[in-house]
């Protein structure tokens, strides 16, 4: 009798085991869920903080002007239809920031853009450019930037980025999404500027994080999501939770008809 009665301890206890271990590999529904709690709300979006153009950024840069001649010397590959656009055209045909902070304009010469919004390089290269032509309209954007996603996404990489922006949620959608392994809560960006390196976390559960001033991605920002601790032991999906409560249910029933038998 005593045999029996420890033996059905010894069960009871591993079965408290395999209930807390359920319990733990279960993922709560607050890690999984992006902007949990967001309603129909009007956000206020933080603007205060555009690039800054540094040293090694590529500019498309177009100055367009009633003479052909002008339109020819500042555009390459200039045509009445638009050029195909790559990013093999721009590596080649774009002007890059160089190590002074400077970008080099054909008869206009070197015009410093270090430290400027796109608008404020803009601005400066129209009043370096008026010293030499007239009627004229002078377009500067980003070329393109690179932005690397790496740990628990679906598709890792580097990625090139065709706009003057992008957010934290549109760069991680390049990589497919967050996969099932990855923690929404911790998320660290790297961050290379002004010769500096700083890093942050990010928490994308969080509603708050679309007024902040992190919420943009910048230009070679590093992003990277690690694993949730319990990584090995959870159990993601309602249909796989089901499998796994099912089965447990079974043989708690069987082993307790069995100790009945006993």
């Amino acid at each position: 009798m005593f045999v029996v009665k420890l033996k059905k301890m010894k069960f009871f206890q591993f079965l408290f085991f395999v209930f807390i271990l359920f319990l733990v590999s279960c993922t709560s529904n607050k890690n999984i869920v992006y902007l949990r709690g967001t309603q129909d709300e009007i956000f206020n979006v933080n603007n205060d903080l555009s690039y800054k153009l540094q040293q090694k950024d590529l500019l498309y840069i177009r100055i367009v002007s009633n003479n052909e001649v002008i339109n020819k010397m500042y555009n390459y590959t200039y045509s009445e239809t638009a050029p195909s656009v790559s990013e093999s055209y721009l590596y080649l045909y774009g002007y890059l920031v160089n190590d002074s902070g400077y970008v080099t304009l054909p008869n206009i010469g070197n015009v410093f853009v270090a430290g400027c919004t796109i608008s404020e390089a803009k601005k400066r290269i129209e009043i370096e450019a008026a010293k030499y032509l007239q009627e004229f309209a002078v377009f500067v954007k980003l070329a393109y930037f690179k932005i690397s996603i790496l740990g628990e996404v679906k598709s890792p990489g580097l990625f090139s980025v065709f706009q003057d922006k992008i957010n934290i949620f549109h760069a991680i959608s390049l990589a497919g999404d967050i996969n099932d392994n990855g923690d929404k809560r911790k998320v660290l960006v790297i961050r290379n500027s002004n010769e500096k390196i700083t890093t942050f976390r990010l928490d994308l559960t969080n509603k708050d994080l679309v007024s902040s001033e992190l919420y943009n991605i910048m230009p070679n920002d590093i992003i990277y999501v690690q694993p949730v601790k319990a990584k090995a032991l959870r159990i993601i999906n309602a249909p796989t939770i089901q499998i796994v409560f099912s089965s447990i249910t079974t043989f708690i029933i069987a082993m307790s008809f069995i100790l009945r038998v006993w």
